[in-house]
This record gives C-alpha cells, structure tokens and sequence, in this order.
C-alpha cells in the first residue's frame, strides 16, 4: 500500500479546496481563503505541525537557548539540551557533539534537528526556526508582523539585560534596567494589549511572541529576585499568565536552570 507523508495529505487537501472554489462556488479562492483553511487545519504556511525531536547544544544554565526551550514547551516539541558536549566545549566531535569549527561562527548555542543536515547557530534564528515548527507562528503574514514587532520589542529588552552583565559600573546598570528601562520596554505593550482588547498580543491565540514575552519576564525575575517588572501592567501579567497555561511551558519554567546573568 502506498503510504504518502503529511506533506503529501497537505497538498491533496489544498489541492481539493481549491478545485472546490472553482468548481462549486464559481471563484477563484483568494490568498486569505487559503490561509483560513490553513489554519482550520492547524497548518503553518504548507508546514505540517508535528512533534519533532530537536537537539540544542548549550550548557545547562539560563542563558541564550532558553528562547528557543521555552517555546518548544509551548509548542509540544521535544527540546532536548545537550551540555554533555557544551562542557566539552571547544573540542567536542561528532561521537559527542559539535565542535567550534563545526559550529558556523563558532559559538554556541546551535541547533540540530534529526534529519536535517547541518546546523542553526544564533539564538534568534533557532528559536525563530523552534517557533515555526511548534506553530506559533500566525499564518496570516499581517498577524505574524505584529507578532514579530512584539518580538524584537522583548529581544531588545533581553540585549539590554545582557548588556548589565558587562557594564563598567554593574551595580549602576542594573538599577537603570530595573527602574527605567523595563518600564519604558513593556509600557507600550501594556497600551497595546488595551488597544486591542485581546489576552494576547497577535489576537485571540497565543503567539511566539507571547512566549518570548514571557521568557523575558522570567529572565528578569530571576536576574533579580527582588524585582517586580510587571508592577502597573495588569494586561501584562494576564497575558503571561495565559502564556504560562500553553503546552508544558509551567512544567518548564519550574525547572529552569540556574541564570547567567544576574544582579
């Protein structure tokens, strides 16, 4: 018997639906008609959701990868962390892991995916690419820009909170983050979740950036355990507490590792 893949059954389904459209109701199906069925079938932009087993190299701390953990959590997929080569770093080899000339700027974390050749370096782009098969990104690609602006909005913060770690005057820096810096970061997205009057901030569905909004939250809460960054933004905390629900993502934050960066 013939077995097709998942792609396949996309395509003999979307192919279906649009001979339905012209054949029945006599139009031609628009690019928003098809997104819609996409949707309905919990597809992404002709990629299958599915649960996939994925490999980070990374060491087992609170750093750079846990973008890319925490939205595997929510979106179901199997994140597993391979600090057994991390802490073998730079001279681990292909019986334990990658090493730095392996790696494509020689750093980590990176990315590996069971067959897929190669690897995803940069922090950004692996939990870009964890966002994308977990499904949270929208298919609509105007409701997927107002996700990503929410996106580099938290990674900005992120930067900044890195940027305290290395600061001539730590002590200084890291009152600023804390005082000035969160508040002028999460008040205009406070504004937008009242704008829109939605729990989350792409529309009625969680989104990767719902995900990465909350992940900073637990950045700076563990940076400074006396911190208290959604103090005034009440929308805030509802979405992150919507956020929290999603997936195994509570079961994750309770076991998250040790932070690198903190006060």
């Amino acid at each position: 018997m013939l077995r097709t893949s998942k792609s396949t059954d996309f395509c003999r389904k979307t192919l279906t639906y649009l001979f339905y459209r012209r054949m029945v109701d006599r139009k031609s199906p628009t690019t928003v008609d098809v997104l819609e069925v996409l949707d309905t079938w919990n597809f992404n932009l002709g990629l299958v959701r599915c649960k996939m087993s994925i490999t980070i190299q990374y060491w087992n701390i609170t750093a750079r990868a846990v973008f890319a953990q925490a939205l595997a959590a929510a979106g179901g997929i199997e994140a597993k962390l391979n600090d057994t080569a991390a802490n073998l770093w730079p001279t681990c080899n292909a019986n334990n892991g990658i090493s730095k000339e392996e790696c494509p700027f020689g750093q980590m974390p990176v990315l590996t995916v069971e067959g897929k050749d190669g690897v995803i370096a940069e922090s950004e782009a692996i939990a870009r690419y964890v966002a994308t098969i977990a499904g949270l990104i929208p298919s609509d690609p105007w409701v997927a820009a107002k996700s990503d602006m929410v996106w580099a909005r938290c990674f900005g913060t992120w930067n900044e909170l890195t940027a305290c770690q290395y600061s001539a005057d730590k002590a200084a820096a890291w009152e600023k983050f804390g005082k000035t810096t969160v508040v002028e970061k999460f008040a205009p997205l406070e504004k937008m979740l009242a704008k829109s009057g939605t729990t989350f901030f792409a529309g009625d569905k969680i989104s990767a950036s719902d995900v990465v909004f909350y992940t900073v939250v637990q950045l700076i809460l563990m940076s400074n355990s006396n911190s208290d960054p959604l103090h005034g933004f009440p929308l805030l905390a509802k979405n992150l507490e919507a956020t929290r629900a999603t997936g195994s993502l509570a079961e994750f934050t309770s076991k998250m590792a040790a932070p690198y960066y903190k006060v």
